[in-house]
């Protein structure tokens, strides 16, 4: 069984502020604020099409390291980074299910990218 969407920021407050705006876009997200969380959702039988991550997750692995090996665990599924700081990704080529936001951005602009992808995906 797959969820839509696994979202992984280590800020309780965006965190929680963004699954509760994608749950009201009819997304079925799972939250995670750490990697482990989050990389424990990617081998349980809830296997997420979309993967939202933070670039900066405050610990010595970044999201695009837990990017990776949602890649590795999950081919095909799509990922969403997020960051607040927009020389984190200075220089990052992003493949063709990758996408960059910059925040501030509105949740319902999350969404919508999300609802893309997932989209994308099931053609």
């Amino acid at each position: 069984m797959m969820c839509d969407l696994l979202l992984l920021d280590d800020d309780p407050l965006v965190r929680m502020t963004l699954v509760n705006a994608l749950q009201d876009e009819g997304i079925d997200v799972v939250g995670a604020g750490a990697e482990t969380e989050a990389l424990a959702v990617l081998r349980a039988a809830r296997t997420p099409r979309v993967l939202v991550t933070d670039l900066d997750l405050g610990t010595r692995r970044s999201g695009s390291v837990v990017a990776a090996i949602a890649q590795m665990l999950l081919p095909g599924i799509a990922v969403i980074y997020i960051t607040g700081r927009p020389d984190a990704a200075r220089g990052r080529v992003l493949g063709d299910r990758e996408v960059l936001m910059h925040k501030p951005f509105r949740p319902s602009a999350l969404a919508e990218t999300a609802r893309r992808l997932i989209h994308a995906r099931a053609h």
